[in-house]
C-alpha cells in the first residue's frame, strides 16, 4: 500500500510539477524577450520622432537665413562702412524697422541679429549696435569675450554652425537684464571674404528640451544632442552633468547598446540625423527601462514558487496519509492553505483536484500569452499623451484608444468636448508668484472634478501657464443636455474660484464631436476663440463661452495676415489700384458676414490702419496730412453702425495711401539736396535760399520737407556736417584754426569757434589738445 501511495500520488505529482516548471520557464523567457524588444523599439521610435521634430526646426532656421540673404536692404548694408554717421543712420534705422521678429512665430527662436564685420555693425529688429557693445551689453557670455565671438562668427565660413548651450546675460525689451540658457546658430550670408556678413540666431534651449522630454529621465539617466564634432549641444537629465564632467566614453552609433557606467548598467539609444549628422542620445538606467520586465519576471517566479511550495506540501500530505481513508485525504484538501489554490473550485477527489490545478495553469499560460501579445508599451506618460491628443497627433481610432489604455485613461463615450480655462493671475507679480498661483488654481480644478458625482468622465490637463484644458466624455446623445452639463460644470468652477486672486477668467467650450480623434478639433475651436478675443463682457450671458456662438469656421480666415500684408504693401507702395481691389473684395464678402464676424473684421481692419499710422515718423505739427489722418483715427466712434464705421476706416486707409504717395514723390529731391550739401559744405554762400533756387522749389516748402525727411532743420544739419569735417582736420593736420574755419565754410574763426563749442562743449584748440 505504501509503494502504491508513493507511486500513485508522489511520483505523478512530481511529474506535474516538472511540467509546470517547464511551462513557467517558457513563459518567462518568451515574455521577457518580447517585452524587452518592445521597450527598446518604443524607446528608439520616440527618439527618432524627437530628432525629426528638431531637424524640422533647424531646416526652418536655414530657410530664414536664405530669406535674409535675399533681402536687398541687408545686402546693401554691406557697403555702408560708417553706419552711425550722416545719412547712413537713416538706412540703418530703416533696416531695423524692416527686420521681422521671427521669435513671434517660432518658439524656438529667442532672437537674431545680422552682423557686418567691416562696418562693426549689428542690426536686430528695432535697434542697431556696435559689435563689441552688442556682446558686452545686449548679449553677454561670461566665458567668451567679444574678440572670441568675432573669431567664431567671421573666422571661417559658417553654414549652420551651432554653438553649445550656455548661460547668456541679455537685455530684454523692458531694459532689464535676464539670464537664459541659449544655443547659438551661425550662418555666413555672403561668402565673399571682403564683405563679411553673418547671421546669428539665439535659440531657446527650453523648447528643445521640451521635445526631448518625450523620453522620461526624471528617475535617472539623460537625453542629449551631440554634433558631428562630438560636442554636447544641449540635453536634459541629472546624469548629463556626470557625462560632461567625467571621462566616460559612449560609442555613439545608431541603434541600441548596453554599457556599464560607475557600476551601473545603462541602456544607450542613439539616432543619427540625416539632415546635419547630429546624434540624439538617450542614456537610461537598465533597471528603470526594464522595470516592466522585472515586474513580469517577479510575478511569474512568485507564482512558480507558490505553486511548487503548495505542490510539495500536498505531495507530502498525500504520502504521509497514504494509509488513511480517502475521506481523510479529502478533508485535508478541503482547507487549502494558500490564496493561490483557493481560487480553484474545491473538489473532493484528489485526482480531480490535481486535474483542476493543471487546467488552471494552462489557462494562466494562455492569459499571459494573450496579454503580452496584445500589450503595446507606450513610454509616453499621461501628460505627453494629453499633449499629443490635443495636438491631433493620433491618426486612427484604435491607436488613440490603445495609448489611452496604456496611461490609464478611458476614452469610451458617445460625445466629446474640450473646455479651455484661462486665468490671467497676478499680472504685476513675478514669474515665480504667477507659477505658484497657477498651481493653486490647478489644485482647485482637480478637487472640483474629483468631487463631481457623474457618470461622465472628466480629465484635466495643464496646457501652459494660466491655461487648462478640461476634457468631458459623455454617454449622452442629446447635444443640448451636454451643453447644460458643461454650463453646470463651469458654474461650479466659477463659484469655487470666485475668491481666488484671479482676474479676467475665461472658460471657452469648443465644438461637441462624436469621435475621440476630434478632441483636438474641439480644443483648437476653444483656443481660436481665446486667441482671437472676439468678445466683450457685455455679450457674455454665462460663465462659459461657446465656440459656435462667436466664430464661424467658414469665414474665420477672411481677414488673415496675408490680407493685412496686402493692404500694408499697397499703402506703402502707394498702389491705389491694389487697395481698391481689396476694398471690392471686402464688399463682396461682407454680404456673407454675421454681425459678430463683421464686427471682428472691421476691428481687425482698424488695427491694420493704426499699425500703418504708428510706423510713420512724426516730425512736427506742421505736417498737415499727418495731422489729418491722426484726427480721423482719434475721432472714430465705435458705437456707430458697423457699415458706417467700416467706410470711415477704408477712408483712412485711402488717406494713408495718399500720404505715402506724397512722401515717395519728393523723397528723391531731399536725397539730391543732402548729396549737394555733403559736396558743397565748404561754400560760404550755401544757404536754404541758395538750395531752393538750385532745385527750383520754394524755400518754405524745402525747409518743411527737409525737416520731415531728416528730423532736423537745414541749418542744424549743415552745421553738423561742417563741424564733423572740422574735427577730421583738427586731428589729421596742423592747420591753424582760422584756416580750418575757412575750409569748412565759416566766414570767421569766431563764428566757427562758437559753433564748435556749442556742439562739442569745448573749443577747437582744447579739442585738438585732448585728442
Amino acid at each position: 500500500m505504501k509503494k502504491y501511495v508513493i507511486t500513485k500520488f508522489f511520483v505523478p505529482y512530481l511529474v506535474i510539477l516538472l511540467v509546470s516548471c517547464v511551462i513557467f520557464t517558457n513563459i518567462f523567457i518568451n515574455a521577457t524577450k518580447m517585452v524587452k524588444k518592445q521597450i527598446i523599439d518604443n524607446n528608439l521610435r520616440v527618439l527618432e520622432q524627437n530628432a525629426s521634430l528638431i531637424d524640422q526646426q533647424f531646416e526652418y532656421l536655414s530657410d530664414i537665413c536664405i530669406n535674409l540673404q535675399k533681402d536687398v536692404k541687408i545686402q546693401n548694408m554691406q557697403y555702408v562702412l560708417q553706419p552711425f554717421k550722416g545719412m547712413s543712420i537713416y538706412k540703418v534705422r530703416d533696416l531695423c524697422n524692416t527686420l521681422f521678429d521671427f521669435s513671434l512665430t517660432n518658439e524656438l527662436i529667442h532672437s537674431y541679429a545680422v552682423l557686418y564685420e567691416d562696418s562693426d555693425l549689428v542690426v536686430i529688429p528695432g535697434s542697431a549696435w556696435a559689435i563689441d557693445d552688442f556682446f558686452n551689453s545686449k548679449y553677454k557670455v561670461s566665458s567668451i569675450m567679444p574678440d572670441q565671438w568675432r573669431q567664431l562668427i567671421f573666422g571661417r565660413i559658417n553654414n549652420g554652425t551651432v554653438i553649445s548651450e550656455r548661460p547668456i546675460k541679455y537685455m530684454n525689451r523692458q531694459g532689464f537684464s535676464q539670464i537664459c540658457n541659449l544655443l547659438t546658430y551661425i550662418t555666413t550670408l555672403d561668402y565673399n571674404p571682403v564683405n563679411n556678413c553673418a547671421v546669428i540666431i539665439f535659440l531657446d534651449s527650453i523648447n528643445i528640451k521640451r521635445v526631448l522630454k518625450g523620453i522620461n529621465v526624471d528617475n535617472g539617466g539623460c537625453v542629449y544632442i551631440v554634433d558631428d564634432n562630438n560636442n554636447i549641444l544641449t540635453g536634459e537629465g541629472d546624469f548629463l552633468t556626470d557625462i560632461m564632467q567625467s571621462d566616460i566614453h559612449i560609442d555613439l552609433n545608431s541603434g541600441v547598446s548596453e554599457i556599464t557606467i560607475n557600476d551601473n548598467k545603462m541602456l544607450v539609444t542613439c539616432v543619427q540625423s540625416t539632415v546635419n549628422g547630429w546624434r540624439y542620445v538617450a542614456v537610461l538606467p537598465y533597471q528603470l527601462v526594464m522595470s516592466l520586465t522585472d515586474e513580469l519576471r517577479d510575478a511569474i517566479l512568485l507564482s512558480l514558487g507558490v505553486y511548487l511550495s503548495v505542490g510539495f506540501v500536498f505531495s507530502f500530505l498525500f504520502t504521509k496519509n497514504n494509509v488513511k481513508p480517502v475521506s481523510k485525504l479529502l478533508d485535508v484538501f478541503k482547507k487549502p492553505s494558500n490564496e493561490y489554490i483557493s481560487t480553484i473550485n474545491r473538489v473532493y477527489d484528489p485526482f480531480e483536484y490535481i486535474y483542476q490545478n493543471i487546467i488552471y495553469l494552462s489557462n494562466e499560460k494562455t492569459k499571459y500569452q494573450q496579454k503580452i501579445k496584445a500589450h503595446k508599451l507606450d513610454l509616453l506618460d499621461m501628460s505627453v499623451f494629453f499633449e499629443r491628443l490635443l495636438g491631433g497627433d493620433y491618426v486612427t481610432h484604435e491607436e488613440v484608444l490603445r495609448s489611452a489604455h496604456n496611461v490609464g485613461v478611458d476614452l469610451e463615450g458617445a460625445n466629446y468636448v474640450v473646455i479651455l480655462f484661462e486665468a490671467n493671475v497676478l499680472r504685476e507679480a513675478t514669474e515665480a508668484e504667477i507659477d505658484c498661483k497657477n498651481r493653486c488654481v490647478y489644485t482647485v480644478l482637480k478637487d472640483i472634478i474629483k468631487n463631481i458625482e457623474a457618470s461622465d468622465k472628466i480629465y484635466l490637463y495643464r496646457v501652459d501657464n494660466g491655461r487648462f484644458a478640461i476634457i468631458l466624455i459623455s454617454d449622452l446623445e442629446n447635444r443640448q443636455e451636454i451643453k447644460h452639463k458643461v454650463e453646470r460644470l463651469c458654474d461650479e468652477i466659477h463659484c469655487a474660484l470666485i475668491n481666488e486672486e484671479s482676474s479676467n477668467i475665461k472658460m471657452v467650450s469648443g465644438g461637441i464631436f462624436q469621435s475621440p480623434l476630434s478632441i483636438s478639433k474641439s480644443y483648437k475651436n476653444a483656443r481660436n476663440v481665446i486667441e482671437n478675443k472676439c468678445w466683450n463682457s457685455s455679450e457674455i450671458n454665462s460663465t462659459v463661452i461657446w465656440y459656435d456662438e462667436f466664430l464661424d469656421q467658414d469665414i474665420i480666415s477672411i481677414h488673415t495676415y496675408d490680407t493685412e500684408n496686402i493692404i500694408i504693401n499697397a499703402i506703402k507702395t502707394a498702389n491705389h489700384k491694389l487697395l481698391q481691389e481689396e476694398y471690392n473684395k471686402y464688399l463682396e464678402q461682407s454680404r456673407m458676414f454675421t454681425p459678430k464676424m463683421h464686427k471682428l473684421y472691421v476691428y481687425s481692419l482698424w488695427n491694420t490702419a493704426y499699425k500703418i499710422f504708428s510706423n510713420i515718423v512724426y516730425i512736427s505739427d506742421e505736417d498737415i496730412k499727418y495731422n489729418e489722418i491722426r484726427n480721423l483715427l482719434m475721432d472714430l466712434d465705435f458705437s456707430i453702425d458697423i457699415n458706417h464705421l467700416s467706410n470711415q476706416i477704408w477712408c483712412i486707409l485711402n488717406k494713408l495711401c495718399e500720404y505715402y504717395s506724397y512722401k515717395n514723390q519728393y523723397g528723391g529731391v531731399i536725397d539730391s539736396v543732402i548729396k549737394f550739401i555733403e559736396e558743397k559744405y565748404d561754400d560760404q554762400n550755401l544757404s536754404l535760399s541758395y538750395l531752393a533756387n538750385t532745385f527750383d522749389i520754394s524755400e518754405a516748402y524745402l525747409s518743411r520737407l527737409f525737416k520731415e525727411y531728416t528730423g532736423e532743420s537745414f541749418s542744424n544739419y549743415l552745421e553738423s556736417v561742417r563741424i564733423n569735417q572740422a574735427k577730421k582736420l583738427l586731428i589729421d593736420s596742423q592747420m591753424k584754426i582760422r584756416i580750418i574755419a575757412e575750409k569748412v565754410g565759416y566766414t570767421s574763426a569766431n563764428s566757427f569757434t562758437r559753433a564748435f563749442k556749442k556742439i562739442n562743449g569745448v573749443t577747437p584748440s582744447n579739442y585738438r589738445q585732448f585728442i
